[in-house]
C-alpha cells in the first residue's frame, strides 16, 4: 500500500501511480468515482484523518484533509480523459 503524507492511497481497481514525489502523487483507477470515494473515505477514517473542507460537486473536485499528524493535504478526484478511468491527486502546498 502506498502512503502519501500519512494518507494511504486506496487500493482500488487497476491502480496506476503516474507520479509520486514528497510533494505530490497522481494515480488512476479503473473504477467509478463513487467506488473510489467510498475507498478513500475508508482509508481516511482508518488513519485518523479529518476532512476540513469538501469542495466537490458530484464527487469530482477538491477535498482538504487534515492528517493525524496535523498536516493539510489537498485531494482531488475526478474523471480522466479516458472514461473508463478516474484520477486521484494528492498534494501539499508550501
Amino acid at each position: 500500500m502506498t502512503d502519501f503524507r500519512g494518507i494511504a492511497l486506496p487500493e482500488g481497481v487497476e491502480k496506476r501511480i503516474l507520479y509520486n514525489s514528497t510533494f505530490r502523487v497522481i494515480a488512476t483507477y479503473a473504477m467509478s468515482l463513487a467506488d473510489l470515494d467510498r475507498e478513500l473515505q475508508h482509508v481516511l477514517k482508518a488513519r485518523g484523518s479529518v476532512i476540513k473542507e469538501d469542495c466537490r460537486q458530484g464527487l469530482s473536485g477538491r477535498i482538504d484533509v487534515v492528517t493525524s499528524s496535523n498536516e493539510l493535504v489537498h485531494v482531488l478526484t475526478g474523471p480522466c480523459t479516458n472514461a473508463a478511468f478516474v484520477q486521484l491527486k494528492m498534494w501539499v502546498a508550501f
